[in-house]
């Protein structure tokens, strides 16, 4: 695949990627500063570890099941 055709491809997925942060991160503030910090600060980890362990995983198997065009 060409730079240009994966630029063209990968940069919707990536400004989606932003704009799910923003909002994540807006939440968590919100949260934080209304009712304290501890429980979207946990939530925010253990989210975080959840996703690792998903990428960890899920990642290595759809990684071989697609065919490398590269």
């Amino acid at each position: 695949m060409d730079p240009v055709t994966l630029a063209i491809h990968a940069t919707p997925a990536f400004v989606a990627s932003a704009v799910e942060f923003v909002e994540a991160t807006t939440i968590v503030l919100a949260v934080g500063v209304t009712r304290g910090w501890r429980a979207p600060l946990f939530g925010t980890l253990v989210a975080t570890a959840v996703l690792a362990v998903i990428i960890g995983t899920l990642g290595v198997a759809m990684s071989r099941s697609f065919p490398n065009t590269c």
